[in-house]
């Protein structure tokens, strides 16, 4: 996809970027467990996710947070500003879980209720309009939700029977239905899978059944689907491996899998090596990467991977142009290089330039590109190394 069709379709502004521009975020927000004292000037929260050029996070409440750039209102707080430290979403609602696009957020009240705020020119809220909303509104259709995520434009839900439902943008088949029209409203995926994870990566989605199959579909030029073509997809198609995976998280136009005995596999784009195989050429099927080490979790962003080793090592690799790497250098990285600060992080998100993890003490820290104040700091100041989040 070249970088005016993504800049169009994402809704930024041309003049600031002239490289390709992601989304969102992605995958299963992690809850984690204290362990140890926070650090100075952070705050505890449950969940952190990082979007393209803002972030969310979940206090052990139910309260959210938001933010980083606001000109669509994806902060939520009423407002278009954009907001250097985290800000309270409007309205009394009470979260699980949260996850964050483009220009958009979405999140899952107690109840599995869904809620979008953001811009909305593709339907990506799900209220069946194109209305751009300031604060948190209600996702048409009813249904009870037990996860939730967010892609560049479009959002996808499991309902409790596991039946997968997706809305928004469709221009790649990334809802799943057949149509390849954008919906204002969810629209069931047409297959007769049970889901029990997805992932939303820039204009692709994937899913577990509750063997551990893959399943991927929506756009699939770059090989992101892991069916060994290049070729959209408009309902879900296998991805070729023998694998079964426990975690799936979708990138830019990349995807990784993690196995139950900790095992890592990327496949997709590579062009700045964030398949972590130490080579910048692409895959259109799964690829064991970092074979000596084991990992727990994995999180993939527009154009970079981070992971989590089973010792608690925190990995990056892929573009590393704003230090969303955190290894304190600018230098792309074909393969997993450690995260500076010698901090112990218990989850980690990657975004469009930028990353954030909680450390397992409970405490936020942010990395990467901060023009929009996306970072947390209270400043616009970018950083290739772990800067602690601003308490509300």
């Amino acid at each position: 996809m070249n970088d005016i069709r993504i800049q169009r379709r994402l809704g930024l502004p041309r003049h600031r970027f002239t490289v390709s521009l992601f989304l969102f975020s992605l995958l299963v927000t992690i809850v984690v467990c204290d362990s140890g004292p926070s650090g100075p000037g952070t705050t505890a929260f449950e969940s952190i996710v990082a979007g393209g050029l803002h972030t969310c996070g979940v206090m052990a409440t139910g309260d959210v947070f938001c933010w980083g750039m606001n000109s669509g209102g994806q902060v939520g707080d009423g407002t278009v500003f954009d907001r250097t430290v985290p800000t309270a979403v409007s309205g009394s609602l009470e979260f699980e879980l949260i996850d964050v696009g483009a220009p958009h957020t979405c999140a899952l009240g107690t109840d599995g209720s869904a809620y979008c705020w953001g811009l909305n020119e593709l339907g990506q809220l799900g209220d069946g309009t194109f209305t751009q909303r300031l604060e948190p509104t209600p996702v048409l259709g009813g249904h009870t939700y037990t996860s939730l995520v967010s892609g560049g434009l479009h959002n996808c839900a499991i309902e409790t029977d596991g039946t997968a439902y997706c809305w928004g943008d469709n221009e790649d088949g990334q809802l799943g239905d057949g149509s390849g029209s954008r919906q204002t409203s969810p629209v069931a995926v047409s297959t007769d899978l049970e889901f029990t994870q997805l992932a939303a990566g820039l204009s692709h989605t994937c899913g577990l059944d509750s063997q551990g199959a893959a399943y991927c579909w929506g756009s699939g030029g770059d090989g992101q689907l892991g069916d060994g073509g290049t070729v959209d997809q408009v309902l879900p198609v296998a991805v070729v491996t023998e694998q079964q995976f426990a975690q799936l998280s979708a990138g830019g136009n990349h995807t990784c899998g993690l196995t139950a005995a900790g095992a890592l596999y990327c496949w997709g784009n590579n062009n700045y090596g964030q398949l972590g195989d130490g080579s910048t050429t692409g895959t259109r099927v799964p690829v064991r990467i970092a074979e000596q080490t084991t990992f727990s979790s994995v999180n993939a962003g527009l154009d970079h991977s981070c992971a989590i080793s089973t010792g608690r090592a925190t990995y990056c690799w892929g573009r590393n142009e704003d230090g969303q790497l955190g290894d304190g250098s600018r230098t792309d990285r074909l393969l997993p290089a450690e995260v500076s600060e010698g901090l112990s992080f218990a989850s980690v998100y990657a975004g469009g330039f930028h990353t954030c993890g909680i450390t397992v003490g409970g405490s936020a820290y942010c990395w990467g590109r901060n023009e929009t104040g996306q970072l947390g700091t209270g400043s616009n100041e970018s950083s290739s190394k772990p800067v602690p989040v601003s308490s509300p």
